[in-house]
């Protein structure tokens, strides 16, 4: 089976992960505030929290999440009270929802891709009220209502002979615990306690919230994921069909279901052969089981996955579930392929000039492009006088060419199914012209340059609207429409400011051309800045329509850790780079593992 690496998912990972920022909240409820369906169940979105928040803010939400670490970072902490003291549950909803998109958090809302329904978003918040609300707490706080607020407000809150209740999920949801503890301690309302010890006036506080949802302490560690199939009553069932026009159903290839848990660790894989009518099934898994399903097939060396948005979870409430996986006959006729978006990111060092080119490739047929054995499917050339250079992807995904590399990346039907990545230095003083041929016709050429004084222009190249990020004011050209064979001519005039910029590194001895075998698994730290101006435009919905699969993305970053594990155990890595880097990859692939609610 071929490799499929692809750092440029890492990257678009990297930034649908965002930064996990919080912004400040409002405490003051408005009208027309959104308001929970139902009492929030928080323990039912714990794997959830785990694949798709812990990346920034840690596994106990305490702002030590990998991404963040590895990014230098500064997250909140979300077990401090003082966050949640004065923020209104609806206000901490519309953030989940919504994101902050100037401090890189993105959006869990009808706004991502992977959307959390309403109902998950609203029990993640009130889990982030269990992380900040010990069980002690919650104790103390029921005493004291037991001893004191039984009379006026019932056992179950809801308000005795026209006394207020705490059972309004609407009203709850505009109150703060800041709201709570001041009605507590108010001498204006008749047998509360002004002198109330402010730490049992919070405990009280605490207690009264969980009127509104049903409190479970989050688990205090994780408990290792058996096998899913070791027997069952679930069964995942399908059918692998041939998307080539005219092409015979596939017959006696496997499919492997994979699993995984919510931390997209794998757990174990089952095997099965189609029929001639390409149809499978498999049975006897685990409904208990914490793990998500994905399928893979591997047709004529190119692997396809589930036609599926995400993995597959099965519970008791869905015991069986059904995906098609579609394979494609291939070719070496590339008339079908052109690049979607290049983007080039350019960071400037000390006599240095650092350009990330990152390729989004589609194919308009209904074959996967193969390539030749001699040329691959995009070929990257290098510029002269290159100071160093790093591509995407293990030894065996590129081919070594006198003037640069080839990638192998096969290129299936679909817009924007496969990514490359080219990674380059070059000596830069106060100016240089670059040349870049086009392999194939360009939808779109994006071009990011920060605003450190260097001048960019080139044909058909205009200006976009600059943003900020980081402390980096990042400058955007664009143009459309570029012909396959054409060459791209950017000129950079002007010595760059350096205390802007971010690349750091000395000059290196110029090396032939030729992938290093560890290159593509360190790359992330490379296409740091890349990420960030990416980020923005995924904001800005760029992006959003060209973003590769879920299962694709997530395939690809299990390969880079594959390999990266590979080259470690070799040797050829220190240890901190490679726990670095596996870290950073990791964190990506826990975003694109979303957890369902069964």
């Amino acid at each position: 089976m071929r490799a499929i690496l692809d750092p440029l998912r890492l990257v678009l990972a990297v930034l649908v992960v965002g930064l996990g920022l919080v912004a400040p909240l409002a405490a003051v409820a408005q009208e027309g505030e959104p308001a929970p369906p139902s009492p929030p169940s928080p323990d039912a979105v714990g794997p959830i929290f785990q694949a798709r928040c812990a990346v920034c803010h840690g596994p106990a939400g305490q702002g030590d999440g990998p991404q963040a670490l590895s990014a230098g970072l500064s997250v909140p902490d979300l077990t401090d009270p003082a966050l949640w003291q004065e923020t209104t549950p609806a206000r901490w909803f519309e953030v989940i929802s919504e994101g902050v998109p100037d401090k890189g958090m993105p959006p869990f809302g009808p706004a991502s891709s992977t959307p959390l329904r309403t109902v998950e978003r609203w029990d993640l918040v009130y889990y982030l009220y269990t992380l900040v609300t010990p069980p002690e707490q919650v104790a103390m706080g029921q005493a004291l209502y037991e001893q004191r607020c039984l009379e006026c407000h019932g056992a179950d809150g809801a308000g005795v002979e026209g006394a207020p209740g705490f059972t309004d999920l609407a009203v709850m949801a505009g109150r703060s615990q800041a709201d709570l503890f001041a009605a507590i301690t108010s001498p204006d309302i008749q047998g509360h306690d002004p002198t109330m010890e402010a730490v049992i006036a919070w405990a009280l506080a605490a207690y009264v919230r969980t009127f509104t949802y049903n409190y479970v302490p989050p688990a205090a560690g994780e408990t290792p994921v058996s096998s899913p199939f070791a027997g069952g009553d679930g069964v995942i069932s399908g059918q692998v069909v041939n998307g080539t026009p005219g092409a015979p159903p596939p017959e006696g290839i496997e499919v492997r279901l994979r699993a995984f848990d919510m931390n997209a660790q794998f757990v174990d894989a089952v095997t099965t052969t189609v029929g001639a009518d390409g149809l499978f099934r498999f049975e006897g898994l685990d409904l208990g089981a914490q793990v998500q399903y994905e399928p893979l097939v591997v047709y004529q060396g190119v692997s396809y996955f589930g036609d599926l948005e995400e993995a597959i979870v099965l519970s008791a409430a869905q015991p069986e579930a059904t995906v098609n996986v579609t394979v494609y006959e291939t070719t070496s006729d590339p008339s079908a392929v052109y690049i979607e978006q290049l983007h080039l990111v350019f960071e400037f060092g000390p006599g240095q000039m650092r350009v990330t080119e990152l390729y989004l490739l589609s194919n308009t047929g209904d074959r996967a492009y193969v390539g030749t054995v001699e040329e691959g499917t995009l070929r990257l050339t290098l510029p002269p006088n290159v100071v160093d250079y790093q591509v995407g992807g293990g030894s065996d995904r590129y081919l070594t060419l006198s003037d640069g590399v080839a990638d192998t990346v096969p290129v299936p039907p679909g817009r924007n199914t496969a990514e490359s990545m080219l990674v380059y230095v070059l000596a830069y003083e106060d100016g240089l012209t670059l040349t870049r041929p086009l392999p194939y016709d360009v939808g779109r050429l994006i071009v990011l340059v920060p605003d450190v004084g260097v001048e960019v222009s080139g044909e058909g190249l205009e200006g976009s609207e600059p943003f900020q990020t980081q402390g980096m004011t990042l400058n955007t050209f664009v143009a459309e429409d570029l012909a396959a064979g054409d060459e791209l001519r950017l000129s950079l005039r002007g010595a760059p400011d350096l205390p802007a910029t971010g690349v750091t590194s000395p000059h290196q001895a110029v090396r032939p051309p030729g992938p290093d075998r560890t290159q593509g698994a360190v790359i992330g730290a490379a296409v740091l800045a890349g990420a960030v101006a990416l980020a923005w435009l995924y904001w800005r919905g760029d992006l959003e329509r060209l973003r590769p699969s879920p299962q694709t993305r997530r395939a690809a970053l299990l390969q880079a850790i594959a390999d990266l594990d590979d080259a470690f155990e070799a040797g050829e890595l220190p240890r901190e780079r490679y726990q670095a880097e596996r870290a950073r990859l990791k964190a990506a692939l826990l975003e694109l593992w979303p957890a369902q609610r069964p």
